[in-house]
């Protein structure tokens, strides 16, 4: 399976698809996979994480928490770590990462979750402007 095959099967209303995602493939298979863009918002540099996935067969073996923790440790020089939980059930997941809810999207209310990375936490304005940037990016795809 390619990332394309699995990011239509995870997310088949979705039309967005990047590409340079992090993966996990077996059998010569992508399995499992995590996407991630740069964003500065109010001079705040931001990861913002989406396309969590793993294929049906391989859920439930820890997959997608691996990619997970492994990007995080590797966001050397970021300020947070920012994603939107696709479904309400998924946020007691990331928060298992140390995510917390600090808002949610105004077009369908899925929760914006942000992780502080280093430093001080944003001020609340950082954190609107930011579920504004993440609707913008979402929409431009």
């Amino acid at each position: 399976m390619t990332v394309e095959a699995l990011w239509e099967q995870c997310f088949p209303n979705d039309r967005c698809y990047r590409s340079n995602p992090h993966v996990i493939i077996r059998a010569g298979h992508v399995v499992s996979m995590i996407h991630w863009h740069r964003m500065t918002i109010r001079g705040c540099r931001c990861a913002y994480i989406f396309g969590v996935a793993t294929h049906p067969a391989h859920r439930g073996q820890g997959l997608a928490s691996r990619l997970i923790s492994d990007l995080l440790e590797n966001l050397n020089g970021f300020d947070l770590a920012v994603l939107v939980a696709e479904k309400p059930s998924l946020t007691a997941f990331y928060e298992r990462f140390g995510f917390a809810v600090r808002g949610c999207l105004p077009d369908d209310g899925r929760n914006v979750l942000i992780k502080r990375l280093r430093g001080a936490g944003p001020d609340e304005q950082t954190y609107i402007e930011l579920a504004r940037e993440i609707k913008i990016f979402e929409d431009e795809e």
